[in-house]
């Protein structure tokens, strides 16, 4: 317990230094999906929650949050293909979450034999949930506060989490499932305000999000390397995880190594931008992979297991920030979140419970599971290697529109036109994620003015949208 109350107070005191030097929009989106995937963590994602209050460990072979995983996943992918751009990510976002408070509520007063298919019904939904988030996050946030943004929101789930697992060490179990449902009407309060208070400039607007989507060889370069990362993960979680847990000196683990996921986080949220994009993914992968080789040759050694323990947290802190951040660049480059982030996050779920599979067979054919492991993991992680060049050069176009607006070449421009000064200006401000609220008291015009400007500029670049405009300058480049 006292363990617990430390790595709250650390976790909370680095949240709400980040938290309080956040915009107000930056702030909602980061209270929305950090409360929310707290939640999941917390409970359906074999959280403290549902090992204090579960009915039965498995249903018909498959466990409780094996289904939520499967068809969480499954959800990602089929939404990717059939959620029309028109459906807006608002109201997709609070019918899925009153629906999920709703079957938490269920939960409280069902057999032990309906669990499954509410398990699965949750997964569902909270897909959908964080689908419909996935498009402020990729079109409210420039390219170098994504990382920020997303750090924030990982320490604050990680947060929500230690505080559940805290309340559920001393809470009475008939209590555990009513007070952890309170996060979802926290997150229903904070969705609904910020709802109520956007302006009309401040939202994001079907016509935003584009019709052709993303070209397929990015789309499968990003997949293939999720895939791969994670698939890495799932051997973790069967044979590392378990066998640090067996250490009974290891005690330490569940309660120190915790401090280097936060602390790179924490590192890479405030500093990350200065990094050359690809530093981070190369280092994780190298972490983990050292990971791996360490843990086949750690034998029962306490130090090499803790080194571990420490390496697999690091690794992880930096994977799963890039994934994030990643994946909400892609989408913003070509204004296709439910596209991205659907097929990326579904591969990336189906990847973990196929590492998992994968390890549980290795533990059952083969005494030499650690070797094989470490083998398949190097091996896998050197083929994703080359993907990642690949994947840097679709995002160069994004970070130079951030850096650089004058890539806006004559070129692009429709024979016979050209751009007045006030238009170089707009498009400026355009590029670096500015609201038409924003610029036009930037500039000092009204905002009829403003899209009369913005009207001509598109025009002359024969577009009607901004992503439209991206997608232009990703082609010429």
């Amino acid at each position: 317990m006292k363990s617990i109350g430390l790595k709250s107070r650390l976790i909370g005191s680095v949240f709400m230094f980040k938290l309080f030097h956040s915009p107000i929009q930056h702030l909602r989106i980061i209270l929305i999906k950090g409360v929310y995937f707290g939640w999941m963590l917390s409970f359906p994602f074999h959280g403290p929650v549902l090992r204090s209050t579960a009915p039965l460990d498995e249903f018909y072979g498959f466990s409780l949050p094996l289904i939520f995983g499967f068809f969480h996943a499954l959800a990602f992918f089929v939404a990717a293909f059939v959620l029309p751009k028109a459906v807006s990510w608002q109201k997709l976002m609070i019918s899925s979450l009153i629906t999920t408070i709703i079957l938490h509520l269920f939960i409280l007063f069902s057999p032990a034999t309906l669990w499954p298919p509410v398990f699965a019904a949750l997964g569902v939904c909270s897909a959908l949930f964080i689908l419909g988030w996935s498009v402020p996050f990729s079109f409210k946030i420039q390219t170098r506060e994504r990382l920020k943004i997303m750090a924030s929101v990982i320490i604050l789930a990680n947060l929500v989490y230690v505080l559940t697992k805290n309340a559920t060490a001393v809470l009475k179990d008939a209590a555990v499932l009513p007070v952890s449902i309170l996060p979802l009407f926290l997150v229903l309060l904070i969705l609904l305000r910020s709802i109520k208070e956007s302006a009309p400039e401040e939202t994001v607007s079907p016509e935003d999000l584009t019709e052709s989507g993303a070209p397929v060889p990015v789309l499968s370069y990003l997949t293939f390397l999720l895939a791969g990362l994670y698939f890495s993960a799932g051997l973790v979680y069967t044979i590392i995880r378990p066998s640090l847990a067996e250490s009974g000196r290891l005690f330490l683990y569940f309660d120190y190594t915790y401090i280097p996921y936060i602390l790179v986080l924490v590192f890479l949220g405030l500093w990350g931008y200065k990094l050359r994009w690809e530093l981070p993914v190369y280092l994780g992968i190298s972490l983990l992979g050292l990971s791996f080789i360490l843990f086949s040759i750690a034998g029962k050694n306490i130090i090499s297991l803790l080194i571990t323990a420490f390496l697999l947290e690091s690794s992880y802190a930096l994977l799963d920030l890039f994934s994030w951040t990643l994946i909400g660049s892609l989408a913003s480059v070509y204004g296709s979140p439910y596209l991205f982030f659907g097929i990326a996050l579904g591969g990336k779920l189906f990847s973990i419970i196929a590492g998992e599979w994968f390890g549980h067979q290795l533990l059952l054919s083969s005494e030499m599971y650690r070797v094989m492991a470490a083998f398949l993991s190097a091996s896998i992680l050197f083929l994703l290697l080359p993907l990642i060049p690949r994947i840097k050069s679709r995002l160069n176009t994004e970070k130079a529109l951030d850096n650089d607006p004058s890539v806006l070449t004559e070129s692009l421009l429709l024979p016979g036109q050209d751009l007045t000064t006030r238009e170089k200006e707009i498009i400026s401000l355009l590029l670096e994620g500015f609201t038409n609220k924003v610029i036009a008291e930037k500039l000092y015009i009204s905002e009829n003015t403003l899209k009369t400007h913005l009207k001509n500029i598109y025009r002359k670049y024969g577009v009607k949208q901004k992503r439209e405009l991206l997608s232009r300058m990703i082609q010429e480049k």
